[in-house]
């Protein structure tokens, strides 16, 4: 199993400096000498990608003394200075917290996308083993021929229907598989003339067990061997139930 490790770290920059007119410094009593620093902490994802940020913080250094101003000295007019220097953070500041949104936004679009497309394939199945297993005349169905040197597959054309049978006419092509079985279709002219194979009778249980376990239930005992129904093709002409 694959652990992923998330670095995450904190680090300061210095975001604004100025030097305050008119502000005179509660040591020495010079103007115009206060200098104001802005800093702001960030918090970091990958040691690199800025994920959040803090409030502002300063401090205040005094150019004519030479010393760092407490913040006590005068808590309200610093406070004042260091709202005019202070920037509001970008957007890209909380680059980090963005991509992490957007990455869960993806994911759960992918889950959502997926589970629809599951739905889809289970309705298509469930709807392609109910005309399989009802067949009505017209129908076209896609066969695996199970033969003891070979597995190809060929079309099945519904003629008749009886109570208990069902009778089909075979296309003139097979073709051998390749990667899987393809759309029945692709590849096979549809006209009436081209099933022109031998035609055979089943009977509709024996339709109805491959049906609902396709890949596991044959139909045996047809001119071509061993057969496994394996999709449906119903005009739309036909009536539906």
């Amino acid at each position: 199993m694959a652990i992923a490790f998330v670095r995450f770290d904190t680090t300061t920059r210095r975001e604004g400096v100025a030097l305050m007119p008119r502000f005179g410094c509660p040591l020495c009593r010079a103007a115009d000498k206060v200098e104001i620093s802005v800093y702001r902490d960030y918090t970091r994802i990958f040691g690199w990608l800025p994920l959040a940020t803090t409030f502002a913080s300063g401090a205040a250094y005094c150019h004519a003394c030479s010393r760092p101003i407490p913040r006590e000295s005068d808590p309200a007019r610093l406070r004042a200075a260091l709202a005019t220097v202070a920037k509001r953070p970008r957007l890209r500041a909380f680059s980090g917290v963005i991509a992490l949104v957007l990455i869960a936004l993806a994911g759960f679009g992918t889950l959502a996308v997926s589970q629809l497309h599951q739905r889809e394939l289970r309705a298509n199945k469930a709807q392609m083993q109910a005309w399989l297993a009802d067949p009505r005349p017209g129908d076209i169905d896609l066969a695996d021929i199970a033969q003891a040197s070979s597995l190809t597959y060929t079309l099945l054309k519904v003629t008749a229907i009886s109570s208990d049978t069902v009778t089909y006419r075979v296309h003139r092509e097979k073709m051998p598989h390749r990667a899987g079985v393809p759309s029945q279709a692709e590849g096979f002219p549809l006209g009436d003339a081209d099933f022109s194979g031998p035609t055979f009778t089943v009977r509709k249980a024996d339709i109805h067990e491959s049906a609902y376990e396709p890949g596991h239930r044959s139909i045996e005992g047809t001119p071509l061997g061993r057969l496994v129904l394996q999709e449906a093709q119903r005009p739309q002409t036909s009536s539906q139930p």
